[in-house]
């Protein structure tokens, strides 16, 4: 899945936008397994359980694209995601924001691909999971700073 912090419809809930996101990707999980996994999601994002509840403006704060694409990640538990962040819209506290939570959630089954030229969202990262890209080809470990 694409995952994009700006792709938020005005007017829906952040429950219905994950529900949206579940059935773009043929799981249908019910009503009970959504409401477990969703709170499971919360929980584990250091949420608060209002948030899910919450109805996001015409054009929400990264911030809280932040939490959503975080938050659906951890109930539809993708085999692929792939998520660019640009680098005029990313300021510390999302750099924070993204690193913990992606931490949280159990992505063990989820092939996780950022797509940053943002530095401070590298330095972030293990230096196990970064990989440097040359016109279109992985060319090996991201060299550290160190």
């Amino acid at each position: 899945i694409l995952v994009d912090p700006h792709r938020a419809v005005s007017g829906v809930t952040v429950t219905n936008h994950v529900r949206i996101a579940l059935q773009e990707h043929d799981q249908d999980l019910g009503t009970q397994e959504l409401r477990k996994r969703g709170l499971e999601a919360l929980e584990c994002l250091e949420l608060d359980s209002h948030f899910a509840g919450r109805t996001l403006p015409e054009v929400p704060l990264f911030v809280d694209g932040l939490r959503l694409v975080l938050l659906t990640l951890a109930v539809l538990r993708p085999p692929v995601a792939v998520f660019p962040v640009g680098d005029a819209e990313v300021d510390l506290d999302a750099v924070r924001l993204l690193v913990n939570g992606l931490q949280r959630i159990d992505l063990r089954s989820t092939a996780l691909v950022i797509l940053t030229a943002d530095a401070r969202l590298a330095d972030e990262l293990p230096a196990s999971q970064k990989w440097a890209l040359e016109d279109g080809t992985i060319v090996g470990p991201l060299p550290t700073s160190d």
